[in-house]
């Protein structure tokens, strides 16, 4: 069982089929604003091995250049672990940018949570 300290920006850290779901509140875009603080909430939680991360961006319409950066970042410290990571419910526009930059050859993107449990290698 993973916990978060309290004041996080993190809303909800959800065990689900031996998935940890993240989830995001009051923020609707991925930006430089919020990375400082969702590195600091996340980065111990991705220490840990053999786990498997979704993050949920359900409900947020942009996402800049540090907010891509820090998934990269996330990523590395999942994969250094032996854990995974993937991304779901991007919006269609920022869904667009991420294709454009080429980032799904980097990061994993599933359309919702579900899809995120059942692609993940067990």
């Amino acid at each position: 069982m993973l916990y978060l300290p309290e004041g996080t920006i993190i809303t909800t850290l959800t065990e689900r089929e031996r998935c940890v779901v993240i989830t995001f509140k009051d923020i609707t875009r991925f930006t430089l604003a919020h990375m400082e603080k969702v590195k600091l909430d996340l980065i111990p939680l991705f220490v840990n091995k053999d786990y498997r991360f979704i993050l949920d961006f359900e409900g947020f319409d942009f996402m800049d250049s540090s907010g891509i950066g820090c998934l990269i970042l996330l990523s590395k410290s999942a994969k250094r672990h032996e854990s995974q990571m993937k991304l779901c419910n991007i919006a269609p526009n920022v869904q667009e940018v991420l294709e454009m930059l080429r980032i799904p050859m980097i990061l994993e993107i599933e359309k919702d949570i579900e899809s995120c449990i059942k692609n993940f290698k067990y």
